[in-house]
């Protein structure tokens, strides 16, 4: 096989994943339909390579605990000190923003 030969076999390979590709509304070169292009690989390559990086990094960080931004209060004071629990009554709960947080 030629070096010219190889060369366009290996830039076909490459091609095949331009993800930015064309339809077109005709067939050509044995059957294609999308017209592939040298930099669309380029740009799919850099676009899935960044798009992997930030994804690691977002997963990094999350099980790091790095982004995380908890926040506890207690209000000791807002239930009747009286008021106790028992197994006929019924339970729920709920979240209220108190104040300016």
């Amino acid at each position: 096989m030629s070096a010219s030969r190889e060369f366009k076999k290996v830039r076909e390979m490459f091609t095949n994943i331009d993800a930015f590709s064309e339809p077109i509304r005709f067939t050509f070169d044995k059957g294609k339909t999308e017209f592939t292009t040298f930099m669309g690989a380029v740009a799919t390559l850099v676009y899935l390579s960044l798009l992997l990086g930030y994804a690691m990094l977002k997963l990094v960080n999350m099980t790091a605990f790095v982004d995380s931004n908890v926040q506890k209060q207690n209000h000791p004071d807002y239930y009747n000190s009286g008021w106790k629990y028992n197994a006929n009554d019924t339970f729920a709960i709920g979240i209220a923003k108190f104040g300016d947080m």
